[in-house]
């Protein structure tokens, strides 16, 4: 898969974008992506903002970070020459908590 440096308002990479995830400079992951709209990982999941024509959002509309040939947000900086990406993806977190599939119905409705 694909990583895309991402890059600060002064131009130091502070991470990396995949199609459908955001990781940090340590390659942990830190967001997911869902068409444009970002969200962080981990309970709750909350709405971070959104990352479009190669800007990163925040939810007040401000730019964040960008990445190279990012368009319709502020005027980018000259960028440093970022490492290399990871060779791969780490592994995604395992989710808080788990449980064993029942036999009975929910009392939860679907709402």
């Amino acid at each position: 898969m694909d990583l895309t440096p991402i890059f600060d308002p002064q131009g130091k990479t502070i991470g990396w974008v995949s199609k459908s995830h955001i990781l940090d400079k340590d390659n942990q992951y830190r967001a997911f992506i869902q068409g444009v709209r970002v969200y962080s990982l981990g309970e709750p999941c909350r709405f971070l903002g959104e990352f479009e024509d190669g800007m990163l959002w925040d939810k007040q509309g401000n730019a964040v970070a960008f990445i190279e040939g990012a368009e319709d947000g502020p005027v980018t900086p000259v960028t440093e020459n970022p490492p290399d990406p990871p060779p791969a993806l780490p592994a995604l977190p395992e989710p808080e908590g788990s449980y064993v599939h029942q036999l009975d119905w929910s009392k939860l409705s679907f709402e």
